[in-house]
C-alpha cells in the first residue's frame, strides 16, 4: 500500500551526536500530531550515530535515514530540503528537542496561510531554563510589505531571528525559490538562509508559544574556524549592504543597523578564532581578520560599540589599532575559570553543529 504523503518533514542533521540523538529523536516521535516524516541526515558521523538512526528506521516507518560524506551542517540540511515530501518543513538540531505539541500547534497556525511561521523557544542550561519570545508582537499573518518594514530591519539589527530551527517553512517556498544554506562556512549559514526566506516570503506569522527546547552545551564549539571558513562568514555579513538594495530598504537608518551588526559579527568571529586551540595559526588569523578592510570600516562607522565589559574593551582596542592587546585580552579571558565555556556557548549558538 502506498504511504500517505506527510504534512510535515522534520530534518535532523547528525554529526558526532551519539550522546544526544536519542533524546532528540524521541522528542520528535512523541509529537501529539503524528502526521510527519523524520529525515535523519547522517553527515559522515564516525561514532554510533548511523547505528542509532538505523534502529529508529526499523522501528518507525515515519523515519528515513539519508547518509553522505562529511560536508558540514549546511549540506546536511540542504539534503533534507531536497528529500522532503511534506508540505511544511522544520529543522531540529540533534542536541535539542521539540516540545511535544510543536507539530500540532504549527499545523493549526498554518491554516492562516503564512509561508513561514516563527515561534518562541526555551533556552536551557542544566536545570535553568528561560523562554525566549518571538521578537515580533503581531496578531495574525503579516503581508509582504509588513515583512519588509518590520522583519527585515530586525534581521539587520540583531540575532533574534538568526536561527533556522524556530521557523516553520512552507516547503514550496524553499524549493521554488532555490533557497538553500550556503556551504563551507564557520558561522552564519543560518543567518544567510533566514534572510533569503523572509525576503522571498509573501506572508509570515509570529507565535509567542515556545515550541523548541534549545540546550546550551558547555562543550559547544565551532567545528571549523580556519581562514577559509571565517572569510566565508565575513562575506555573508558584509553582503548585507547588497541585501538592503535587493529588499528595497536601503535607508540611512538601516545602513547604520548593518554597520553595528557587522561590528558584533566581527567580534564573535575574532572570539571564535582566539578560542580555537586546535588551530596553531589562530594568532595570525586573528590579526588577519582584525586588519581586514571591511572590519576596519565597520569599526569606524559603528554608532555604538556592542556589549559591556570585556567585549567593549576588545572593540575599543581594535578601534585604536591595538590588535595584539585585543588578542591578549581575549586569550586572558579564555584562561579565566568558566569564561572559556561562556565564550564557546556564545559562538556555538551561531554555528551549526555543537560538539
Amino acid at each position: 500500500m502506498e504511504q500517505k504523503t506527510p504534512k510535515v518533514s522534520i530534518v535532523v542533521p547528525m554529526y558526532r551526536c551519539e550522546d544526544t540523538l536519542e533524546r532528540c529523536v524521541d522528542s520528535v516521535l512523541a509529537q501529539t500530531c503524528p502526521d510527519f516524516e523524520l529525515l535523519l541526515i547522517n553527515d559522515g558521523s564516525p561514532d554510533r550515530v548511523p547505528e542509532i538512526a538505523a534502529g529508529y528506521v526499523q522501528r518507525d516507518p515515519r523515519v528515513r535515514l539519508l547518509s553522505q560524506e562529511n560536508r558540514g551542517v549546511s549540506a546536511a540540511r540542504n539534503a533534507g530540503i531536497d528529500a522532503a515530501k511534506g508540505r511544511y518543513l522544520l529543522f531540529v538540531d540533534a542536541d535539542d528537542r521539540l516540545c511535544k505539541d510543536a507539530v500540532e500547534t504549527l499545523l493549526l497556525a498554518a491554516k492562516g496561510g503564512a509561508q513561514v511561521i516563527h515561534f518562541a523557544y526555551i533556552r536551557q542550561k542544566g536545570a535553568l531554563s528561560q523562554v525566549v519570545p518571538s521578537p515580533v508582537n503581531a496578531e495574525g499573518v503579516l503581508a509582504r510589505e509588513e515583512i519588509r518594514q518590520t522583519v527585515l530591519p530586525l534581521l539587520l539589527s540583531g540575532w533574534s531571528l538568526n536561527a533556522c530551527w524556530n521557523n516553520f517553512y512552507e516547503t514550496r517556498l524553499l524549493q521554488e525559490n532555490g533557497i538553500r544554506f550556503p556551504e563551507g562556512m564557520a558561522l552564519d549559514e543560518d543567518f544567510a538562509f533566514v534572510c533569503d526566506v523572509f525576503a522571498a516570503a509573501s506572508s509570515a506569522q509570529f507565535l509567542q508559544k515556545p515550541l523548541y527546547r534549545y540546550l546550551l552545551n558547555p562543550k559547544s564549539a565551532v567545528r571549523r574556524m580556519d581562514e577559509r571558513h571565517v572569510r566565508a562568514s565575513m562575506d555573508i555579513q558584509f553582503g548585507l549592504f547588497d541585501k538592503l538594495y535587493d529588499w528595497d530598504v536601503d535607508t540611512p537608518q538601516n545602513r547604520q543597523l548593518v554597520w553595528d551588526k557587522l561590528v558584533r559579527a566581527a567580534l564573535i568571529l575574532l572570539d571564535g578564532v582566539a578560542v580555537n586551540d586546535r588551530n596553531p595559526n589562530r594568532k595570525a588569523l586573528f590579526w588577519a581578520v582584525a586588519l581586514d578592510g571591511r572590519v576596519q570600516d565597520a569599526l569606524e562607522h559603528a554608532g555604538r560599540l556592542p556589549g559591556t565589559g570585556i567585549t567593549r574593551k576588545q572593540a575599543k582596542l581594535l578601534q585604536k589599532g591595538r590588535i595584539g592587546a585585543a588578542y591578549a585580552l581575549v586569550r586572558g579571558v579564555i584562561r579565566a575559570k568558566g569564561t572559556r565555556d561562556r565564550i564557546i556557548q556564545r559562538i556555538g549558538k551561531k554555528s551549526g553543529y555543537r560538539l
